[in-house]
């Protein structure tokens, strides 16, 4: 979902931009994972212990169970990956709970909304730290090619204004 987003952080941004820069941004993206990881994994072992206190056996198996294929991009990938696992460990323990009519419907169905929620919204965050990153290494290498570039100009027609100037003493002595 964000691999595109993480790769540029971990490759583009380090590439375009400074080392500096890089390392501020993944400070920041590596925050966001680690507290939605350690979110997940509180609600996961809450409900484990819930399932547990009403002799509720946590493992159940699925019919249809689906397997995907990831790509992975870069470390950060790996990290987020281990986010949806544990969500997916998590909705494992809710099903059972739901199953078992320890929590209703309504609870269930606002679970899963929540926790989806919030991974995509870790996602668009992720993504959108990546786009403004990379926007701003850019800028930024615009700016200093630009100011590079203008320099020498600079530096010639100050050398013409004083050749011309030079001329015009010479010429009134």
């Amino acid at each position: 979902m964000c691999a595109n987003a993480l790769f540029s952080l971990s490759v583009v941004l380090r590439f375009i931009g400074t080392e500096e820069q890089a390392q501020e941004v993944d400070a920041m993206v590596d925050t966001l994972i680690n507290q939605a990881l350690e979110g997940i994994q509180k609600e996961s072992l809450r409900l484990k212990e819930i399932a547990e206190s009403n002799g509720i056996e946590t493992t159940i198996g699925y019919t249809s169970a689906k397997t995907v294929d990831v790509q992975i991009t870069s470390p950060r990938s790996i990290k987020y990956l281990a986010i949806i696992r544990e969500f997916d460990g998590m909705m494992s323990n809710m099903d059972a709970l739901w199953l078992s009519c320890v929590i209703t419907d309504t609870q269930y169905a606002r679970g899963v909304y929540e926790w989806k929620r919030r991974i995509l919204r870790l996602a668009g965050q992720i993504r959108q730290i990546a786009t403004r990153a990379v926007l701003a290494a850019r800028r930024k290498e615009t700016s200093e090619a630009v100011a590079e570039a203008s320099e020498p100009q600079i530096a010639e027609t100050d050398k013409s204004a004083l050749e011309t100037a030079k001329d015009k003493l010479t010429e009134a002595e």
